[in-house]
């Protein structure tokens, strides 16, 4: 019976832990767009580790049976976050079509896009 106890009492403590998980990295900030944004021609400032980038939604690919946007077109490359209901797709380039196509159910429009990176035309695009 004993045996339980320290094993309970140890499990306690394991769970009274605090950990900070408001600590977070600078260099990972990224630029949300969302909301009435999407769809139109709209340039963002990203934060790049030395320097501070322009990335421009050159062009909106819109979704062919409903309302909403399926893809998009940048200026230049980046990385970048794209969120469509529960999908969640991380990329980089100039251009991103939802994998599922620009109609059907599966084709869900974007709910946001957040850019985290802008490369320089020399720099290789990595995400």
């Amino acid at each position: 019976m004993r045996c339980y106890l320290l094993v309970i009492a140890l499990a306690g403590c394991a769970v009274d832990a605090q950990v900070d998980v408001g600590a977070q990295d600078d260099s990972a900030t990224c630029t949300r767009v969302d909301g009435k944004d999407l769809g139109e021609r709209l340039t963002v400032h990203v934060r790049a580790i030395d320097t501070v980038r322009d990335v421009t939604f050159t062009a909106w690919q819109s979704k062919q049976d409903g309302a909403g946007y399926v893809g998009f077109t940048l200026d230049v490359a980046a990385s970048y976050v794209v969120k469509a209901d529960f999908n969640v797709f991380y990329d980089a380039g100039t251009a991103w079509q939802n994998p599922f196509g620009d109609h059907g159910s599966l084709a869900i429009p974007i709910d946001y896009v957040d850019i985290c990176e802008a490369f320089a035309e020399d720099e290789p695009v990595t995400f």
